[in-house]
């Protein structure tokens, strides 16, 4: 006799983040908004989360809405389960680059920043 189980594999739609493109002036901010879907549900501990990709730095900003420790002053994060914002505040050129918002599966969309 076999045994037959019933596996369920969640996949989750590409997060769309927008706008694609976005030009700061030094010192001011940039807003990027991820919008993503919640179905089948997301676990609590594995939302969407930001990379930065830059001269810089490459690396998470952010994790389970949350900004990473140490990056409080530069980015904030806000997440209500369908839409995720980045918010980068007194940027600067070395801020200039790519940001990914990429969801739980892995698939990602990504935003070019330029500040100057």
């Amino acid at each position: 006799m076999i045994a037959v189980s019933e596996v369920t594999i969640p996949i989750q739609a590409r997060p769309e983040v927008s706008p694609p493109r976005i030009t700061a002036c030094t010192g001011g901010e940039f807003t990027l908004n991820c919008h993503y879907t919640d179905q089948p549900p997301i676990p609590e501990d594995e939302k969407v989360r930001w990379f930065q990709k830059t001269e810089a730095r490459r690396g998470y900003l952010s994790h389970n809405g949350k900004v990473l420790e140490g990056l409080g002053e530069t980015f904030t994060v806000s997440d209500n389960g369908t839409d995720t914002t980045l918010t980068g505040h007194n940027v600067a050129e070395n801020d200039t680059g790519t940001y990914f918002c990429i969801s739980y599966n892995d698939s990602h969309s990504t935003a070019q920043i330029t500040v100057g």
